[in-house]
C-alpha cells in the first residue's frame, strides 16, 4: 500500500508535468505559426507560468457571466501582453461595474 506522502509527491509531478507540456504545446503553436500570442476564452488560470493577462470580452445576454479573454505570451514578453490586453480593453469598452 502507498503512504500518503508518496500519492502527494506523485500528484505534484503530474501537475507539474501537465504544466510543462501545456508550456511547450504553447511555444510550439506560436513557433509553428509565427504568432506573438495566443488569445482565447478563458479564465484568470495563468496556464504553465507564460505571461498571461485576462481581459472582460462582454457579458450574457442576462449580463449575470461576464467571461474574460486570455491574451498568452512567451516568456518575457509581459509588456506586449499588457499592451496587447489593454489595446483590446480600451477598443471594446467591455469592462463594466459589477451590478
Amino acid at each position: 500500500m502507498l503512504s500518503d506522502d508518496f500519492r502527494i509527491a506523485r500528484h505534484s509531478d503530474v501537475i507539474r508535468v501537465g504544466r510543462n507540456s501545456v508550456r511547450a504545446a504553447l511555444i510550439k503553436l506560436m513557433d509553428e505559426l509565427e504568432l506573438d500570442a495566443v488569445i482565447y476564452p478563458g479564465s484568470a488560470a495563468r496556464p504553465a507560468g507564460l505571461p498571461t493577462a485576462t481581459v472582460p470580452m462582454g457579458s450574457t445576454r442576462d449580463r449575470l457571466l461576464r467571461p474574460g479573454l486570455q491574451f498568452v505570451g512567451r516568456p518575457p514578453d509581459d509588456q506586449l501582453i499588457m499592451n496587447l490586453a489593454y489595446s483590446y480593453e480600451r477598443a471594446t469598452n467591455h469592462r463594466r461595474p459589477p451590478p
